[in-house]
């Protein structure tokens, strides 16, 4: 009798959350829905075990950091959500046998294009040779089978290419593991997908723990496709950037999701070794098991990420890897990906709050006072020179750049640019149209007096409201 209450309740239950849903895309992030049609854009609808929890309303995708607050900053000052096994997906059809006998993991739950579309921008790919041509398996060994294949290789590519010819302002990581013994057979993969012409080359890459290039330089070359193989001798047969010269990466599966633990894997140099300037989370077990995945894409991956940074040398992850990406009881990988971009763009515990300290204008509200902008000395006789920002940081001599010094880079750069008339899309886009002439010319002030003096410059705070005085 006792399992036959248990059955009704299991049937009864999901009914019951059901008249308490809203709908009509009003439901917000963890209100209880019925479908994905009652959940606001950028939610879905979602239950972490079916049937026996209410389905509510989670985050579908990754907020876009270059489009909310800018892509001025070097490549290694983001950070980017990274599928695990990006191939291994549930339900995709087998091109050697059916699907009920592939034998092998299944890591994700959609599309490679709908992982891209959803804000994924590194994809762990493993490539074999097989059946005379390059595939994409799940396999041991080093040896790819009918049972643990997927995918030809170029299928998989080719839809990386029509994401990136259809989104011309973002850029693509890819992190092989690489079994691929045929000579040059990566590069005529790569060429027959079509993506030669987003290559981002090794010669680019900083292998002595500098910063990558900005990204928007990245963009403007279009140089939106960094590609990475665990095999040594293909940085120099192919071009192929070698992984472990350019990042830290802790342990996968079990290892790396003990709590209060974070240890580099046997590849990689230590997770403080700054002469790599990447560092890469794993957080998903050896075996994915999806009952498991809410919780762990809950404070878990939080608590990890933040392990990991004391790890690395108080270095913040710029590629963090999961599996089932999108499943949560709220904000998940997404939001884990926006609180990494918060601290490494703006120190701030989230992406969105770093809106204000990239100077995007704010209207005062009616009847506020506006403060007086601080008075500033211009200094005609100034030589505009990046040595007058604490010589440390330009010789390399400090350990660590401090934000605040980064971002004065920054508004250096857009300085400079300000010359050749594009200086607010170096900027920022919103801001285009909204700066006024005198706004420029107490921007230079700005420039000059920071770079006048070497240990006092105005706070970031300061130069916003100086700045917010001058705004239309």
């Amino acid at each position: 009798m006792g399992s036959l209450w248990g059955l009704l309740l299991v049937i009864i239950l999901p009914m019951c959350y059901c008249v308490d849903a809203c709908s009509r895309e009003k439901c917000k992030l963890k209100d209880k829905c019925s479908s994905d049609g009652d959940c606001k854009p950028g939610l879905f609808c979602f239950s972490c075990v079916y049937a026996l929890q209410p389905s509510m309303c989670v985050r579908s995708s990754v907020t876009d950091q270059f489009k909310l607050v800018n892509n001025s900053l070097p490549f290694n000052k983001y950070a980017f959500l990274t599928t695990h096994n990006s191939f291994a997906i549930q339900g995709a059809p087998s091109h050697t046998l059916t699907e009920d006998a592939r034998v092998t993991l299944i890591n994700q739950e959609d599309s490679v294009t709908q992982q891209l579309k959803n804000g994924v921008r590194a994809l762990m790919l493993d490539t074999y040779d097989f059946r005379g041509d390059i595939w994409l398996c799940h396999s041991m060994l080093g040896r790819c089978h009918d049972l643990t294949a997927f995918v030809p290789a170029i299928n998989t590519m080719k839809e990386i290419a029509a994401f990136l010819s259809a989104n011309p302002t973002e850029i693509v990581t890819i992190i092989l593991e690489d079994y691929v013994k045929t000579p040059k057979g990566l590069t005529k993969l790569f060429t027959e997908a079509g993506l030669m012409k987003f290559w981002f080359p090794v010669k680019r890459m900083p292998k002595d723990g500098g910063d990558w290039p900005r990204v928007n330089k990245m963009v403007s070359k279009n140089r939106r496709l960094i590609v990475f193989t665990s095999e040594e001798s293909k940085e120099k047969s192919e071009g192929i950037a070698y992984q472990w010269n350019y990042m830290v990466e802790n342990k996968f599966g079990n290892g790396g999701t003990e709590a209060g633990k974070c240890s580099h894997r046997k590849e990689s140099s230590p997770l403080d070794d700054k002469t790599k300037s990447l560092v890469l989370v794993n957080y998903f077990r050896t075996i994915p098991l999806k009952p498991f995945m809410c919780d762990d894409h809950s404070q878990r991956l939080i608590d990890m990420i933040q392990t990991c940074h004391t790890a690395a040398g108080n270095r913040w992850a710029n590629f963090v890897a999961v599996d089932y990406y999108k499943r949560s009881r709220g904000g998940g990988s997404f939001q884990a990906v926006d609180t990494l971009n918060g601290r490494l763009m703006c120190g701030c515990d989230d992406v969105h709050a770093c809106v204000s300290y990239f100077g995007l204008y704010k209207k005062h509200l009616p009847g506020e006072s506006r403060p007086k902008p601080p008075r500033l000395e211009l200094r005609e006789d100034l030589e505009i020179n990046l040595e007058y920002i604490k010589p440390e940081y330009v010789r390399g001599k400090a350990s660590s750049v401090p934000y605040e010094v980064d971002l004065f880079f920054v508004l250096y750069e857009a300085f400079d640019d300000e010359r050749k008339g594009v200086l607010e899309k170096i900027v920022d886009p919103f801001l285009i149209g909204k700066i006024t002439s005198t706004c420029w010319d107490v921007f230079i002030e700005i420039i000059q007096r920071c770079l006048a003096s070497v240990e006092v410059r105005p706070k970031m705070g300061e130069v916003e409201v100086i700045l917010e005085n001058v705004l239309l």
